[in-house]
């Protein structure tokens, strides 16, 4: 981040107002997107998905991160296996990966960011772990 500004004031985004659009490929439903920027080798969007929505099964464009806001959804990655994501987590796809996520009834909002993620040591770890799972249950 840059040096701090003498009496710049703090910029509040209000995501809500942000223009969106609806999105129906892969039989997604209930499911509007909304960008929220760019990074240099990465976006940010805001995902909304309506009480009981889905982002249907695709590949992943990019390391995809995802970080619920508000509401809870259960989702799935190459394995199909359902895990649920709750606030206060994030599911990180590879790039390639397919997956899906479906909104629990109360509805979710994500911010998605989407690029090539190298992940900080703490989460580095966790990665490495969840991936050691997955490979080994596939053996």
């Amino acid at each position: 981040m840059g040096a701090a500004r003498k009496g710049r004031l703090v910029r509040i985004i209000d995501l809500s107002a942000l223009p969106s659009r609806e999105i129906d490929d892969f039989g997604s439903a209930g499911f509007r997107i909304a960008g929220v920027g760019h990074l240099r080798q990465a976006q940010i969007a805001l995902l909304t998905l309506a009480p009981g929505g889905s982002v249907g099964r695709h590949p992943a464009v990019g390391d995809q991160l995802l970080v619920p806001l508000r509401g809870s959804a259960t989702v799935s990655g190459s394995d199909d296996a359902p895990a649920p994501l709750l606030g206060g987590a994030a599911v990180l796809w590879t790039d390639g990966e397919e997956h899906e996520t479906r909104a629990a009834q109360e509805g979710l909002v994500a911010l998605v960011v989407e690029g090539v993620l190298d992940p900080a040591p703490g989460l580095r770890s966790t990665v490495d772990e969840v991936g050691r799972e997955s490979s080994e249950a596939g053996n």
